[in-house]
């Protein structure tokens, strides 16, 4: 692997988690060296993951805003969503930005059109559209299944330094998504064949997921989700956007399983999450001399905190 690549994702592997290593008090960074590498394979594993299921994520939220609007007044007009309050503020905005709109599409369902260069209420900066079939299904939280296509989807991120700032456009060439209400808050997520690619780079995802999503409230509406958990289960796999060979330009394949997962938003809080890279020729064993990590997150009250485990390595210890 470039060197450069690794210390890249290295360190914003490290800062991905500056947010909760303050609650084990001030570990050295050189405590973290030995499971560095592991923390390398997870942040691929999560970054992959979650950008193949940014229409997942958007179709949930649009259902959520739905469900709000009908329990507010059954027969609301749901053309006018961008109307729908909560507590004095404009429900659409709390669930994705003021700027991005949520349009019918008569026949089909919701089209999303994101704002370009706005950050969204969940962390990134999309732009493009998303197209949300609900397939007759008014309610997806009343059963049956919705879908969600992308449309020129864009996802952007910023990094930058004392001397230097740069901007990385991440594109999401293709992969089907749908959304499958299992009665009482619970929902399959399916997430297959997805192709990401990182802008001027050659290396594509195929990467396939299963997830099942449970609500802390039936009725998916907003105010009964806001300020929740969601328990999340599954597992994904494939080849990623990433590589760790400059010559040919192999993807990395990487396999991640969650057990217990409790969210807080966008925030794992509790579960055990595995991440492996399951094909060793893609790889030298002197940049991830083992394949596989594991993250323990644990809640206490309203504290959330970790622990890696890597190559015999446990951190914080």
């Amino acid at each position: 692997m470039n060197m450069k690549k690794f210390l890249t994702f290295a360190l914003v592997a490290a800062t991905a988690l500056s947010s909760v290593s303050c609650i084990k008090g001030n570990d050295s960074w050189s405590e973290m060296q030995s499971v560095m590498p592991g923390v390398t394979i997870y942040q691929m594993a999560m970054n992959q993951n979650v950008i193949s299921l940014l229409p997942a994520n958007a179709g949930m939220r649009v259902a959520m805003l739905v469900s709000e609007a009908l329990s507010q007044d059954p027969d609301y007009d749901l053309a006018n969503l961008s109307q729908v309050t909560s507590s004095n503020r404009k429900v659409l905005s709390a669930l994705f930005n003021s700027m991005t709109r949520v349009d019918p599409v008569d026949g089909v369902g919701y089209r999303i059109t994101f704002s370009d260069g706005a950050e969204q209420a969940f962390g990134l900066i999309l732009s493009g559209s998303m197209l949300v079939r609900t397939n007759g299904v008014v309610s997806l939280a009343d059963g049956g299944m919705w879908t969600v296509e992308m449309e020129n989807v864009t996802v952007s991120t910023s990094s930058s330094s004392s001397t230097s700032s740069s901007t990385t456009k991440l594109v999401l060439d293709g992969g089907t998504t749908s959304l499958t209400c299992d009665g009482n808050g619970s929902f399959s997520v399916e997430a297959r064949n997805f192709r990401t690619h990182f802008e001027g780079a050659s290396i594509y995802s195929n990467w396939s997921g299963s997830f099942l999503v449970k609500a802390p409230d039936a009725s998916l509406t907003y105010n009964g989700c806001a300020g929740e958990t969601f328990d999340v289960t599954g597992s994904a796999s494939g080849p990623t956007m990433y590589t760790a060979d400059e010559i040919f330009n192999t993807p990395l394949t990487i396999s991640y399983t969650l057990e217990g997962g409790v969210y807080s938003g966008m925030q794992i809080v509790e579960g055990t999450q595995t991440c492996q890279l399951t094909n060793s020729s893609e790889y030298s064993p002197t940049i991830f001399p083992s394949s596989t990590v594991v993250y323990e997150w644990t809640l206490s009250g309203n504290t959330y905190s970790y622990k890696i485990s890597y190559n015999g390595a446990v951190y914080p210890n």
